[in-house]
C-alpha cells in the first residue's frame, strides 16, 4: 500500500500500480482484500483455544476486541483529520475504519457461532449484496446505491475524491466481513489444522473454484473493488488462497529464499506504525513548502526526474519513500519495539 500510494506524480504511474478506473481488477486492488483475509487468518490462530465446547469465553476478551476495534477505528479517524482536524469535514470511512469493523465482527461470530453457521454467513453476505446492488431501485441522482446510503448517512464526510460516496462506505463493508470470513474458514481449516496432501490439493481447488466461480459471476456482477462486489470477494479470497499456499511451501517448507523476505517480517511486524508512519509522512511532506511547491514535489522534480524517464522517476520515488519507512521499521525492529493495539 505503501508503494502505491506514494508515486513522484500520479501522471507517471505503470498499470499495475494503479487501481482499476470501476470494474476489472489490478494487483494493486489485491492489496486490501490480501490484508483482510490474512485478519480473518489471523483472528482464527488467535482464538482458537476458546473454541473447544469446555472453555468458557471470558467477558474480557469481548472487551479486548471492542477495545481493539475502536482503537484501529479512532487511528483511521485520526490519520483523516490529520494535520488540520477540520471535523465538519472529516471523513469517516477509511482503510482502518473497515478493518476494524472486519476484525469486530469476525471476532465475535467466531466466538459465538460454529463453522457451519459461519460459512452460511459469508454465502448470505455474498448473495444479499448482489441482490440488493442489483436489484433494489436506485433513488434519482445516484449512480448506485452504495453512494445514496453513504450521501444520506455521511454527507460532508466522504471521500474528498468522490464526495457523493466512500470506497469505504456503509454497504459495500458488507462484503468486506466476508472476506473477512473467508480467512476466519482458510485459518481454522488449513492454517491451524494437520497440512495432509489431501488438504493441500482440496484448498488448491477451492482457491482455483473462488477465482473461476469470481470470474464467472463477473459477467452479472462485475468485479469491482470500489463497491467490493461479491466476484470481487471470491476472486481476490482465491487468490489469496493460492498466494498463501505458495508462500507456505516455498517459505516454511522448502526454505527457499527465506532470507530475502525478512523485511517483509520486519514490516509485518509493525503493520499498523508503518501505515500510519507512511500517511503521517506523507502529509507532512506535502505540508512543509520548498521553493513554492511542496517537499514532496520538490524532491520529484529535483532529486528523481532530471535523470530518470518519468514513469521511471515516479516508480523510484515511491521506492525511495518505501525505503526510508523501512529504515524506521527495521530500527524498531531490532530493538524489539512492536506498537500492538
Amino acid at each position: 500500500m505503501i508503494l502505491v500510494n506514494t508515486p513522484g506524480s500520479w501522471n507517471y504511474v505503470y498499470p499495475p500500480l494503479l487501481h482499476a478506473s470501476w470494474n476489472g481488477i489490478t494487483p494493486t486492488d489485491c492489496v486490501f482484500p490480501f490484508f483482510i483475509f490474512i485478519m480473518g487468518v489471523s483472528i482464527s490462530l488467535s482464538l482458537q483455544k476458546y473454541r473447544t465446547d469446555d472453555v468458557d469465553v471470558p467477558g474480557k476478551l469481548y472487551k479486548k476486541i471492542v477495545q481493539r476495534a475502536l482503537i484501529l477505528f479512532f487511528i483511521g479517524l485520526f490519520l483523516n483529520a490529520f494535520p488540520y482536524f477540520n471535523l465538519t469535514s472529516l471523513r469517516i470511512p477509511g482503510v482502518l475504519q473497515r478493518i476494524a469493523i472486519v476484525f469486530l465482527v469476525c471476532s465475535v461470530l467466531y466466538l459465538k457461532f460454529s463453522h457451519r453457521t459461519i460459512l452460511w454467513t459469508m454465502t448470505g453476505l455474498l448473495l444479499g449484496y448482489w441482490l440488493i446492488v442489483d436489484y433494489v431501485p436506485v433513488p434519482e441522482g445516484h449512480d448506485h446505491l452504495q453512494g445514496w446510503l453513504d450521501h444520506t448517512l455521511l454527507r460532508g464526510h466522504l471521500w474528498s475524491q468522490t464526495k457523493v460516496w466512500d470506497p469505504e462506505g456503509v454497504l459495500s463493508t458488507l462484503p468486506a466481513v466476508a472476506s473477512g470470513i473467508a480467512g476466519l474458514v482458510f485459518g481454522y481449516s488449513f492454517v491451524a489444522g494437520e497440512k495432509t496432501g489431501l488438504q493441500y490439493y482440496l484448498w488448491l481447488g477451492i482457491g482455483l473454484t473462488g477465482i473461476v466461480i469470481g470470474l464467472v459471476w463477473d459477467l452479472i456482477f462485475p468485479i469491482n473493488k470500489s463497491l467490493w462486489t461479491s466476484s470481487f470477494v471470491l476472486f481476490t479470497s482465491g487468490t489469496a488462497i493460492l498466494f498463501y499456499m505458495m508462500l507456505h511451501w516455498v517459505l516454511d517448507k522448502k526454505s527457499i529464499f527465506k532470507i530475502y523476505f525478512q523485511p517483509f517480517v520486519h514490516m509485518g511486524s509493525n503493520a499498523i506504525a508503518a501505515y500510519t508512519l507512511s500517511i503521517i509522512l506523507v502529509k507532512l511532506l506535502f505540508l512543509i513548502p520548498v521553493e513554492g511547491v511542496s517537499s514532496y514535489g520538490w524532491i520529484f522534480n529535483h532529486l528523481f526526474l532530471p535523470w530518470l524517464d518519468p514513469y521511471m522517476a515516479s516508480l523510484a520515488f515511491a521506492l525511495g519513500f518505501l525505503a526510508i519507512n523501512y529504515l524506521i521499521l527495521l530500527a524498531m525492529y531490532k530493538k524489539s519495539i512492536f506498537i500492538k493495539i
